[in-house]
């Protein structure tokens, strides 16, 4: 993502992640708060020119997109441990480095 990309619309993104419409609106509510994401009506959903400046923005949007495809996750029937499985699964594919750091670390 980039400052000044346009996000899809709620129910693009709902249809896309199979999740509630309301569930994206009120993610993009808490990120329009936190001035991470701008809206202009009729124009679009854009992240905010100096949102990704930040490193806690940019952790805060990638733990939101987290916690969207986790709640889709479980919205499909999955139990903890499986999702603990996947994502273990799903980092290494991601990245094969084998690069992981801890919340802890990250915010040093």
């Amino acid at each position: 993502m980039r400052p000044g990309e346009r996000l899809p619309t709620s129910l693009q993104l709902s249809e896309q992640l199979r999740i509630s419409p309301k569930t994206v609106e009120k993610a993009y509510c808490e990120l329009l708060k936190q001035h991470l994401i701008e809206s202009t009506p009729r124009i679009g959903t854009f992240i905010a020119r100096d949102a990704l400046a930040d490193r806690h923005a940019l952790l805060t949007i990638a733990g939101n997109a987290v916690a969207i495809g986790l709640n889709r996750a479980r919205r499909l029937g999955c139990t903890r441990g499986e999702v603990r499985v996947l994502a273990s699964e799903a980092l290494d594919r991601v990245f094969p480095d084998g690069a992981r750091r801890t919340r802890k670390e990250i915010d040093e």
